[in-house]
């Protein structure tokens, strides 16, 4: 599965311009929601971690011979816990981001106080940052649906009542869905990235004020 995007990009925010306090606060929004995502970050490295292995167990499971079928029960079991366990992160992942979504929900005390030349980039920013949560918790639900797919997958493998064609269209399914997921995480990392070039933008566009 293809990585996220890092949590947006933090960048000091030095905005006078738009009223020390105001600049203070929405610097503490930006800091706030970015603590909020540690979780999310943490679990990136340990989901692709598990993704791998269970690669490997599904591929090892493949190449095994029909006089070695006893051993695909027991490599089943562990591939349905690999995509249990990235359930688990991707429920901790989720948490984050809601966690994140209700720091950032402050940005609106900030756009109230802002002098009027700055209100509409930051509601443009609020905007884009909104489109980027809406797009993760769309991920999460496409990866959820693919792990159970996939899981399905895996239990078809030790009946030995599933014929080819059963198996042929399961795998179908997943690889559909798989790459609807992928999309899902193109959208997500597009929305992080615009986010951190408006971000970068409106500061230098504020320091360029206090010239």
């Amino acid at each position: 599965m293809k990585k996220l995007a890092a949590a947006f990009l933090m960048g000091t925010l030095i905005l006078a311009g738009c009223s020390a306090d105001a600049g203070e606060e929405l610097d503490g929004v930006l800091q706030d929601t970015h603590a909020a995502e540690q979780d999310y970050r943490d679990v990136q490295s340990q989901m692709e971690e598990l993704e791998q292995q269970e690669q490997g167990i599904f591929e090892s499971i493949m190449a095994l011979t029909q006089d070695e079928r006893e051993q695909v029960g027991t490599q089943v079991e562990e591939a349905v816990a690999l995509v249990d366990e990235r359930l688990e992160l991707m429920q901790t992942e989720q948490d984050s981001v809601e966690s994140a979504e209700e720091a950032f929900a402050e940005i609106d005390t900030v756009i109230e106080e802002a002098d009027e030349e700055f209100k509409n980039d930051l509601t443009a920013l609020k905007e884009k940052m909104n489109e980027r949560f809406s797009a993760h918790h769309d991920f999460t639900t496409q990866y959820e649906t693919l792990a159970g797919l996939q899981k399905e997958l895996y239990q078809l493998l030790p009946d030995e009542e599933t014929d080819i064609e059963t198996l042929q269209q399961k795998t179908v399914e997943v690889n559909e869905q798989s790459t609807v997921t992928e999309e899902a995480v193109t959208v997500f990392n597009t929305h992080t990235e615009e986010f951190n070039e408006m971000k970068n933008s409106f500061i230098k566009k504020v320091e360029q004020s206090e010239e």
